[in-house]
């Protein structure tokens, strides 16, 4: 992984399939801003803030990842916050991403 498009995608992917895992997929809106997010994470591994400048890509990547899948099971625990009813049963959408990010962020790399 050496583009910022290789390791966004890589990021993107590691969150679509951790969702997915959990049994949730993200809806539309979600996908857009995971994926915006990702990009964001992508740039900021590759232009490391002076902490991190010891560290090497790929342990960067893995803290990303790790963010990432906090990310997702804040959005799943948002569910019962945001739909009530049960409604989108195996959906985290844009929602609960902002339930989370209110929570989260910021949380370098991802946001």
């Amino acid at each position: 992984m050496e583009s910022e498009e290789d390791i966004k995608q890589h990021l993107y992917r590691y969150a679509r399939v951790y969702a997915f895992t959990q049994g949730y997929q993200f809806g539309a809106g979600a996908t857009h801003d995971v994926e915006d997010m990702s990009g964001a994470a992508a740039r900021n591994i590759l232009a490391p803030p002076p902490q991190f400048a010891n560290a090497d890509r790929a342990q960067l990547v893995r803290i990303a990842e790790k963010q990432l899948g906090i990310l997702v099971d804040h959005m799943i625990i948002a569910r019962g916050e945001v739909y009530a009813g049960g409604e989108k049963m195996n959906v985290i959408g844009e929602e609960t991403l902002a339930w989370a990010r209110n929570i989260l962020c910021p949380m370098w790399p991802i946001c």
